[in-house]
């Protein structure tokens, strides 16, 4: 009898249990919190952003979440271009960039991530995010904007990228690279940020090869007869056109 009166306790009490969502015969699967809707977040980074007197050849940035990189040999923009363009590497919670170019001296640099970074989970971008150092004192801050039309309608083109030299040579845009590039916004504008004083030639281009050169028939191509300083604070516009 109290055996039975064992195996009946037993029962009664697994019957309860169950109900009351506490055994762990019936388990419950979790109901999950909102969805992730931030960007990842630098959480520190080696040597520091905006370091002065920089030396070394390797930079890592880290997060507070798992990353990776999408498309960062197209997405990433250096300024000023370099000859040898550094190797990025997504891992984990760490982004690292290896400098493979030689630095030039007292030089402002800028690393543009543009939307390559973004959380592994729910492929929330980081945008808008520059990593800049400089090899000298002090970070330069020249600064210019515009926004490029196409001549022959008035509409803006956002694959279209804009260069800047430092001589007006015939052939300079056809033949050299560039000081410094970067590509245009939704709405045609565009802004470069921590320019070196100066005067510089600007011109816009289609840029179907990628080599930030106008070497193609059909290509589209503004620019300005006059230099520009990099203290200027008007909005630039370009007319962009073809030969034809």
């Amino acid at each position: 009898m109290k055996l039975f009166a064992s195996i009946i306790f037993c029962l009664a009490l697994t019957g309860i249990l169950i109900i009351s969502g506490t055994g762990c015969g019936q388990p419950i699967p979790p109901t999950g919190g909102p969805r992730d809707t931030l960007p990842p977040l630098i959480t520190s980074s080696e040597p520091a952003d905006s370091s002065l007197n920089f030396k070394g050849n390797k930079i890592t940035i880290n997060f507070n979440e798992y990353i990776t990189l999408d498309n960062p040999f197209e997405k990433i923009t250096y300024s000023p271009l370099p000859k040898i363009n550094p190797v990025v590497e997504g891992k984990l919670k760490t982004v690292t960039i290896k400098i493979k170019d030689t630095l030039e001296p007292n030089t402002t640099y800028s690393i543009d991530f543009g939307e390559s970074i973004m959380d592994i989970n729910e492929n929330n971008k980081l945008t808008d995010y520059r990593y800049v150092f400089s090899t000298g004192p002090k970070i330069d801050s020249g600064v210019l904007t515009g926004r490029v039309y196409l001549a022959e309608n008035g509409k803006t083109d956002s694959t279209l990228i804009v260069v800047l030299h430092k001589n007006n040579d015939d052939s300079t845009v056809a033949k050299e690279k560039p000081r410094y590039a970067t590509k245009l916004n939704k709405e045609g504008d565009f802004t470069f940020r921590f320019l070196a004083p100066g005067n510089y030639y600007i011109f816009a281009l289609k840029d179907e090869d990628g080599q930030k050169k106008y070497d193609q028939d059909g290509e589209y191509i503004g620019f300005l007869e006059k230099s520009v300083t990099a203290k200027k604070k008007k909005k630039i516009v370009l007319y962009a056109f073809t030969e034809k």
